[in-house]
Formats: C-alpha cells, sequence, structure tokens
C-alpha cells in the first residue's frame, strides 16, 4: 500500500489538503485516513469521515513518541482489515517527521508499504514567526519532504512569499515548493513531482542521511527523539471536552470563538481552535487559525465537541464562555 504522510505545524491546512485528496481520488482509490490529534477530542477526523472514505483517530498524544506502539499496531491493523490503495497518515501539528519515518521502516511495516510520500503543509502566515521560534523542528521537518504546499498565499504580500520559498529552497535544494490558496494544487504537476522526488529519492537518501539531518541541540530530548517545545518557549497544552447532545446559539459561538484568540488574558494565548456544533443554523465548524475566524457548514456529527491548543490556556473560562452559548431545551 502507498502512504502519504501529510504533516506540518498547528493550523497549516492539512485537513483541508487531505479533504482536496479525497474528493480527487475518493472514487480511484481505496483510502484509509489515520489521524493523530495533539489533545484527547478529536475534530479532523469528524471532518474527514464526511468523504466517504474509513478513518482512523489516534487522539491524546503523539504517534512520533508516546503513541508510537499504537501506530505501529494500527497501521498493522488498517492493513489487515482494509486491505486500502492508499493510507494517508495526519500526524499531530507537533509530530517529528523522523520519528514517523522510524515507525514505517520497521520491518513489520516495510514490507506492507510499496511506496511513501512526505508531504509538508507550510502556513505562509506564520511560517516566520515559527520558523524562528522552533528553529531546528522546522528545518528537520523540510529536510525531510518530497513535497512542500505553501498554503495560505492569498494572505500574505508577494515579496514574503519569494522570502519563504528562499529559506526553504536553502534548507532543501530538491523540494519542489507549491505556492497554494486553501491548499488547492494542480494534481497533475502533483504526481508528476512526486514521481521525480521518488526516483531522486532512491538514487540519494539513505539511512545516513536522514540520520544527519537530526541535530543534537540542547533543543532535543535525544532519549526520546521528541522535539521539547517546552525548551524553545511554546509549551502547548490542549482544551478540550465532547459536549455531547444540544443545540448552540450559533451567534453566541462566533463571538466567543472571535475572541479567543484575541483576549489572552481571559483565555490564554490560542494558538488553534476548533468546534463542531449544532446550531440553530445547522451543524457548523467554527475554527481560529493563525489568528484568522472561519466557519463552515458541515454534515452531522455525533455530538458537539471543541478542541484548543495553546499555551497558559485558560480551559475552565473556555468552557464556561461556550456553556454559555448553549440552548434552553
Amino acid at each position: 500500500m502507498i502512504v502519504d504522510i501529510v504533516y506540518g505545524f498547528l493550523g497549516s491546512g492539512k485537513t483541508t489538503f487531505i479533504s482536496h485528496v479525497l474528493n480527487t481520488w475518493g472514487r480511484e482509490e481505496k483510502i484509509v485516513v489515520l489521524v493523530n490529534e495533539f489533545g484527547d477530542v478529536g475534530i479532523d477526523g469528524t471532518l474527514l469521515a464526511a468523504y466517504g472514505q474509513r478513518v482512523v483517530e489516534l487522539p491524546s498524544g503523539c504517534i512520533c513518541c508516546s503513541l508510537q506502539s499504537d501506530f505501529r499496531r494500527q497501521l498493522l491493523e488498517i492493513y489487515e482489515l482494509y486491505n486500502p490503495n492508499r493510507v494517508i497518515i495526519e500526524p499531530s501539528g507537533v509530530a517529528s517527521i523522523i520519528q514517523i519515518k522510524t515507525v514505517l521502516r520497521s520491518e513489520a511495516v516495510q514490507q506492507l508499504l510499496t511506496e511513501t510520500y512526505n508531504i509538508l503543509i507550510l502556513d505562509a502566515t506564520t511560517f516566520m514567526q515559527f520558523y524562528k521560534a522552533n528553529r531546528y523542528f522546522f528545518e528537520t521537518q523540510i529536510r525531510n519532504a518530497d513535497l512542500g504546499i505553501l498554503n495560505k498565499c492569498d494572505l500574505v504580500k508577494h515579496k514574503n512569499i519569494s522570502l519563504i520559498q528562499n529559506a526553504v529552497v536553502a534548507l532543501n535544494p530538491e523540494l519542489h515548493l507549491i505556492a497554494a490558496t486553501h491548499c488547492k494544487v494542480d494534481w497533475k504537476e502533483y504526481r508528476a513531482i512526486l514521481s521525480a522526488a521518488r526516483k531522486m529519492r532512491s538514487s540519494l537518501r539513505s539511512e545516513q542521511e536522514d540520520r544527519d539531518l537530526l541535530p543534537v541541540k540542547d533543543h532535543i530530548n535525544t532519549n526520546s527523539h521528541h522535539f521539547e517545545l517546552d525548551s524553545i518557549g511554546l509549551g502547548y497544552e490542549s482544551v478540550g471536552r465532547d459536549l455531547g447532545e444540544g443545540i448552540y446559539d450559533y451567534r453566541c459561538l462566533a463571538r466567543v470563538f472571535q475572541g479567543l484568540s484575541r483576549a489572552e488574558k481571559d483565555f490564554g494565548n490560542v494558538i488553534r481552535a476548533k468546534g463542531i456544533f449544532l446550531t440553530e443554523e445547522g451543524w457548523t465548524l467554527f475554527d481560529i487559525s493563525s489568528a484568522n475566524y472561519s466557519e463552515q457548514r458541515v454534515q452531522k456529527s455525533q455530538s458537539s465537541k471543541v478542541a484548543i491548543i495553546g499555551r497558559g490556556l485558560k480551559g475552565h473560562n473556555i468552557l464556561q464562555e461556550i456553556a454559555q452559548c448553549r440552548k434552553e431545551s
């Protein structure tokens, strides 16, 4: 089976890109999506399941470290149960691509794979900010990519796009970087780039080269090989809750989500927020990414749920604000 690892930092657009893949190839191939989310409550799996393909969730942890054994076992179960043409892996936004590749190289998993592709999604609006704060993490992610998609290019100036492209290519000269809006790409170009990357990788890359790409710095815990974001000033945490049944006030939720990224004193430093709610307008996704608010109608979910990622979060305040939007039965 083919494995596509679609990875990228928080809010870069991984789920949006995967939804395009499912729309494009969903009728041609049997696809299973394996989603690993940072918090206890999964939102992305619910969204992707609407596209009619099998979605498997691994919430509450990172598949590059604490969930490695679960990740390996889940891949084997996916092969045995579904025998898919393609598995798309969406790791959490803080997962290390090197450790994911290590699991895929285990003897039990390796024999099942025909091809693997590392597809890196980058957010043009926050790239420079997060790169400066997480330099070694980002450099390793970029150097191990087969293809890069620079998303949200409609939200930044052209000169900034050029600066990002130059920075990325300097780290990985062989990397093809596609500029995109809403993660939409030309699929013929996409497949051609991956085909070329496969040929180049088979002739140039080796196990030793991959090890050399992991810088041994104080910023990295070399015992677990998991990047310690706390040591470079991020210290992410999550707040999540399955809210069960009930109807929520649409306008009230819109006000709460719009305020999450602005009211740090009340809510903490919110980096990423997603929530699926049943409102009087129907099932709605409320989203905060790169400090930008958006919303969209989605298919029915089993329950309303919310997931917040950030630093110094005041979970009680956030959940209390959301609870006040719930309508009386």
